[in-house]
């Protein structure tokens, strides 16, 4: 996240001194990309809680969002999550057979 200073920080949520990885005036993306604070913020990100390890949607949502975790390490928005990818994944499963049928070309080939 880039502020209209050149500041950078991991995500729009986390604007605060603590994650602040440095400024573009006068260091490189690449530079601040490999940050140990952006090496951290990516870390938590990564750490599921204990029932996003066995969830079969953490493909689609990678664990969801660190700002919305509680304290205990759950994200309140999972009970939701999961609702919305359920009533999807057939509709979408269907909307992707459908546009396959009438554009091939978009379909990925057995060499990949």
């Amino acid at each position: 996240m880039v502020e209209y200073n050149g500041d950078v920080y991991p995500c729009d949520f986390f604007v605060e001194k603590q994650w602040l990885l440095g400024n573009l005036l006068s260091t490189s993306i690449q530079e601040l990309m490999k940050k140990r604070k952006q090496r951290e913020f990516n870390s938590r990100k990564m750490a599921p809680s204990s029932g996003c390890k066995t969830c079969e949607w953490n493909f689609i949502c990678h664990f969801g969002c660190p700002h919305y975790r509680t304290a205990a390490g759950e994200n309140y928005l999972c009970a939701a999550y999961r609702e919305f990818f359920r009533y999807t994944a057939r509709r979408f499963a269907a909307l992707g057979e459908m546009l396959g049928k009438s554009h091939p070309a978009f379909l990925p080939t057995p060499e990949g």
